[in-house]
């Protein structure tokens, strides 16, 4: 998830509306037969190679609660329009793929139109401004390219947020990076008191969606194993490790209505995105608008994204801490 700066966070000022190789151009459109066709592949060899991984060359058990069964509902019966939105905590780099995939039955992971969007840092998916084999892949798998440390008003986050505006299944590591204790992880740079620990990128794109996403938590560990990272986050390994004992529990969902309205009352509207620039309008009139002025955060809106990441924090402790209780703690 996006970086904020204490004290800074609404001021950086964003250039751009969409970046250059973004696939969030079809949100919302008829995506092209050829996109479609490749996609599905990537998406069906990927799952095999990650599923046969996870599920059988180690352990993996998902709480099969009501919890569990909600978030199924919500992937396969949701009002059309109405935007899914998971969030979880971030504990390898096997993470997305694997455990997005082994959520799911597999009959669902088989069909693109139940797969996930994700978003990935550009240090790991896309190195070179120019387009590359990794380009095309992560975005035939449904990824875009974020840029760590580039602020909640990159256009990067803009690109994502169209998938939301689209009312698409999007996936979120608001710690913003892996972290392999049993603690939550996040920010580690003594603001986390001020600002909590998770990255305010999620409370934006939940704030100004046009339609509020269902917010749905989860919680897993065990992945740390398959790829241990050392006291610096260095990766110990290039190839996977077997043997691993995953476990996944899935919470409640996250509503945040009270906390919008109660904003709106105060300070007014909230602008809202859609899932394409030609939608959007400026404040107050119809026109539409050539760039995107809005997209950067207003000083009053960042209260809310604040309220809106801290109640997220607050279910992924409360999923961490039953956890520990049932299981008790791991190391990498």
């Amino acid at each position: 998830m996006a970086d904020e700066e204490p004290g800074n966070t609404g001021a950086k000022r964003s250039k751009g509306f969409m970046s250059k190789y973004s696939l969030a151009d079809f949100a919302n459109e008829r995506k092209p037969e050829l996109y479609t066709l490749a996609s599905s592949i990537v998406l069906l060899v990927t799952t095999a190679a990650v599923r046969t991984f996870l599920f059988c060359l180690g352990d993996c058990k998902i709480k099969e609660d009501e919890n569990y069964d909600n978030f199924l509902k919500k992937v396969t019966d949701r009002e059309k329009g109405t935007p899914l939105l998971t969030v979880s905590n971030h504990r390898s780099l096997f993470d997305d793929p694997a455990i997005m995939s082994g959520i799911l039955p597999l009959q669902l992971a088989v069909q693109p139109r139940y797969n996930r969007n994700a978003i990935c840092s550009q240090e790991y998916c896309c190195v070179s401004k120019l387009p590359t084999p990794m380009h095309v892949y992560t975005g035939l798998g449904r990824v875009l390219p974020i840029k760590r440390g580039a602020g909640i008003n990159q256009k990067l986050l803009l690109d994502f947020a169209r998938l939301v505006a689209a009312g698409e299944w999007c996936h979120v590591f608001p710690e913003g990076g892996i972290w392999q204790w049993d603690t939550l992880g996040g920010r580690r740079n003594g603001h986390e008191k001020e600002l909590g620990k998770l990255k305010w990128g999620i409370g934006k794109l939940i704030a100004h969606a046009p339609v509020t996403p269902e917010v749905v938590p989860f919680y897993f560990k065990g992945t740390e194993t398959i790829y241990p990272q050392d006291e610096n986050k260095v990766v110990k390994n290039k190839l996977p490790i077997p043997g691993h004992k995953v476990n996944i529990r899935f919470g409640e969902e996250i509503r945040f209505d009270d906390l919008i309205a109660e904003h709106e009352k105060v300070y007014g509207a909230l602008w809202k995105y859609k899932a394409s620039l030609k939608q959007e309008s400026t404040y107050g009139t119809e026109k539409e608008s050539e760039f995107h002025e809005y997209w950067d955060s207003r000083p009053e809106d960042l209260l809310l994204y604040a309220k809106i990441t801290s109640r997220i924090e607050e279910a992924l402790t409360k999923l961490n801490d039953a956890h520990l209780l049932e299981h008790g703690p791991s190391k990498p």
